[in-house]
């Protein structure tokens, strides 16, 4: 009977945070793009229609909606995991978190398209190479996809966007079908290494994702995304499913043992 009810948790976590994290997808339609069209750092707010034009996606995440997009790239980040075909001969300009800003430059983008989670780092760089920049907000599947919207709406790819999101609210009404009144989860989200584990709340995207998955965050109700954690706060936590994040995808999962 344990090994049962664990492998129904395992199993049915696993499939369901894989298909959100592919569709990855959201109904909310808020402009969500930090705009620097001057290459001087100052946003203007809501987007605005404009042609397609040379872009470069420095983070694996916006190449992949880039590509679902259907936008072509002209430069694209460095990466130990696997880009999209369409981008296999694209110029690369290193990694997410240290683009090489003499290659970037070189490639005269229209635009360059970073998460907003490295924002506060990359802008003024940009801003000091005079290139323009949009920020897409990934903390989120929510603001993921008003991103998505966004970039939709200013590079004539609606339908494209469009598609993304009926294809995750169909995913996701069907799921909560399959699941209704069942019993959710309590869920406790590591990232690091053990000894310097960091706990991510409903705020963050992975904690997000758990929420949407119907899971109970141990670590809800604030307004951090993060949090740090003794190992003697956690485990009055008692979760039922442990997920631990490492690099930049996938996570390993540990099912706490079920009473008979």
């Amino acid at each position: 009977m344990k090994r049962q009810v664990k492998k129904i948790v395992h199993k049915g976590f696993c499939m369901l945070l894989a298909g959100i994290a592919v569709l990855t997808a959201s109904v909310s339609l808020t402009a969500c793009v930090d705009q620097h069209p001057d290459g001087q750092g100052s946003s203007t707010g809501n987007t605005s229609n404009s042609a397609e034009g040379r872009l470069v996606a420095t983070s694996p995440a916006v190449a992949q909606i880039c590509d679902k997009l259907e936008l072509d790239l002209v430069g694209v980040c460095q990466t130990s995991g696997t880009l999209p075909e369409r981008y296999k001969d694209v110029t690369q300009i290193g990694t997410a978190m240290s683009p090489d800003m003499e290659i970037l430059k070189s490639l005269s983008p229209d635009y360059v398209l970073s998460p907003n989670s490295l924002q506060s780092d990359l802008q003024p760089k940009y801003a000091a190479i005079q290139v323009k920049s949009l920020f897409l907000n990934l903390k989120s599947v929510a603001g993921m996809y008003a991103s998505i919207a966004d970039l939709g709406e200013k590079f004539n790819r609606q339908q494209q966007a469009q598609a993304m999101v009926d294809e995750f609210n169909t995913f996701m009404q069907e799921y909560k079908n399959k699941n209704a009144g069942k019993e959710a989860p309590k869920v406790l989200i590591l990232m690091g290494l053990p000894g310097s584990y960091i706990v991510a709340t409903e705020n963050s995207y992975v904690g997000s994702l758990v929420e949407m998955a119907g899971g109970q965050n141990v670590y809800a109700g604030t307004d951090e995304e993060f949090l740090s954690a003794n190992t003697e706060d956690i485990k009055t936590k008692e979760p039922d499913v442990i997920l631990r994040q490492y690099k930049t995808a996938g996570c390993t999962i540990w099912i706490r043992p079920c009473s008979a």
